[in-house]
């Protein structure tokens, strides 16, 4: 079994957390508010996600792999393109929380993306070291305090960064995003259009990008 991503957090209590259902109940409990999205403020959606983990006795949450964000995200960047469809794994815990590898590892590179609209703030990328058929890399994004290099092999378990929170993970509300990728399409992507790569795809490409990007949690989530 992998250990779990957050190695202070691993006996905490957590849960699968939904954010566009979240919105979308926000807005029903509150139809009168302002038509402009209050979740695309990262404070107030820090907010929220702590209220709703509260509420069900969490400390941390986890979701939205392949979950559609048309409602959560709406009036972002994502509207110019309809690509709303999560590829990655959201680990939502507080700025400063550990963040380990849980598969032994080389790290293929670590770069930092400066866009304060969305972007991906500072990034690792990992490739197991062990896998069965077609490698998969890991993403980990919205990060801070790297304690790798490019060309090191980590092991489950040693810390590699920390979350990090808004404005210089993309400014978005604190917490960890995990996207796996085919080794082979990484490579196509990074070789020809690196710029294009992004934590969402369109919904109407989900059985692609359902194959392109498996599911992290299988990576990622430990015993959880």
């Amino acid at each position: 079994m992998n250990p779990c991503v957050f190695p202070e957090l691993a006996q905490k209590p957590c849960g699968e957390l939904e954010l566009d259902a979240l919105a979308v109940e926000w807005r029903k409990n509150c139809p009168d508010a302002e038509a402009v999205n209050p979740f695309l403020d990262p404070v107030f959606c820090r907010e929220e996600i702590g209220k709703a983990q509260r509420a069900c006795g969490w400390e941390w949450s986890y979701g939205g792999y392949l979950e559609d964000r048309r409602h959560v995200w709406a009036g972002s960047y994502l509207d110019r393109t309809g690509n709303y469809m999560h590829l990655g794994l959201d680990l939502n815990a507080p700025s400063g929380t550990p963040v380990s590898a849980t598969r032994e590892a080389r790290v293929m590179l670590i770069d930092t993306d400066s866009d304060q609209a969305g972007g991906w703030g500072t990034r690792i990328f990992l490739l197991p070291l062990r896998h069965d058929g077609d490698p998969i890399l890991l993403i980990y994004a919205h990060i801070r305090a790297v304690r790798c290099q490019v060309g090191q092999f980590v092991l489950p378990g040693e810390i590699v960064a920390e979350v990090d929170g808004p404005p210089s993970n993309g400014n978005w509300y604190p917490h960890l995003h995990v996207q796996a990728i085919r080794k082979t399409l990484f490579e196509n992507i990074l070789t020809e259009r690196f710029e294009e790569l992004d934590g969402y795809g369109h919904p109407s490409l989900i059985d692609n990008l359902r194959d392109d990007y498996p599911n992290p949690a299988l990576f990622v989530l430990g015993t959880h």
